[in-house]
């Protein structure tokens, strides 16, 4: 059989397009080069083997045994170690012991020290001494040299000044009504002083009446206070002094109280030292003005009374 003509093709074309296939095995054979980049696993051994270097400083730790032995070695001038450890717990239970014996002592002069000071403050009163405090008293203790009002140190102290004192007399000094009441309690005597207060406007005179015993004095005292016109005991003038011309026509106010239980009754007469005017007295449209001065005086009498008494009965306890 004749074969067919095999087809044709331009000029030239042909070989270039048969061939191509026999370029793939090149590509096929890439593959090939991975055998290199299988084998970097092969690398690792030495990288595994590193742990190996360790023992040289593992063995390191065999060094240690002959410091671990220097507690062993005895040295022929050095004591012994448990030698030093209880010299030294010797030495500091001296010392414990001689800082104990030495605070003690210290503590006990602090302590006595203490006692001293609060038994000095301690306050003892006498009862015995009370009822006959205004004979066994000093004169300056009975009337002091200045009457100080306690509420007012921090401010202006409102003072009262002694001028002059009385001799002892009998309880007719005071107001009748008074003196009868302090007569039937057996009031044996009265001592008397005059006081200036410090701004020069007032004079007082300040009375002590001494009782058999207090009795209801007390109740009478409350009484006659609500009644304390002109003063309750006799003004005492000290010449020489401003309460010179100090009389019972200058006496506006006072007042009177009890020193329960003590046996003294104590009574005030208050007046202005300025004897040129009456000052409870004032004509016409100024009478108000007039109570309102005798009202002040009320007052202060009632004041000077409290500080008073306050003063002497700490004297009169002991």
């Amino acid at each position: 059989m004749t074969q067919p003509p095999p087809p044709q093709h331009p000029p030239g074309a042909q070989p270039p397009y048969q061939q191509q296939p026999v370029v793939q095995p090149p590509h096929q054979q890439q593959p090939v080069v991975q055998p290199p980049y299988q084998q970097q696993p092969v690398v690792q051994p030495p990288y595994q083997q590193q742990p190996m270097v360790q023992p040289p400083y593992q063995q390191q730790r065999g060094v240690q045994p002959p410091y671990q032995q220097q507690p062993g070695v005895s040295w022929p001038n050095q004591p012994p170690p448990p030698t030093t450890k209880r010299q030294g717990r010797g030495k500091k239970g001296v010392g414990v012991l001689m800082m104990v014996f030495g605070i003690c002592p210290l503590l006990g002069g602090v302590g006595i020290t203490v006692n001293t000071y609060l038994n000095s403050r301690i306050q003892i009163h006498n009862d015995a001494f009370g009822p006959v405090a205004w004979h066994n008293l000093r004169t300056d203790e009975v009337f002091p040299d200045v009457i100080d009002n306690p509420r007012l140190v921090k401010s202006q102290p409102r003072a009262w000044s002694r001028q002059g004192m009385a001799e002892e007399t009998s309880c007719e000094v005071f107001r009748a009504d008074l003196a009868k009441a302090a007569i039937s309690q057996g009031c044996k005597t009265a001592l008397r002083a005059t006081y200036v207060h410090s701004g020069g406007e007032m004079v007082a005179t300040i009375a002590v009446g001494v009782l058999d015993s207090p009795g209801q004095m007390q109740d009478t005292a409350h009484r006659l206070n609500d009644e304390s016109d002109k003063g309750f005991v006799d003004p005492v003038a000290v010449p020489g002094t401003p309460a010179a011309r100090w009389n019972k026509k200058l006496a506006i106010s006072g007042g009177v109280t009890a020193l329960d239980p003590l046996p003294y009754i104590v009574a005030v007469t208050i007046g202005p030292l300025d004897s040129r005017r009456t000052y409870d007295k004032l004509p016409g449209q100024w009478e108000s003005e007039a109570r309102a001065e005798r009202t002040t005086y009320w007052k202060v009498s009632g004041e000077l009374l409290s500080d008073y008494v306050g003063q002497f009965g700490k004297a009169a306890t002991g």
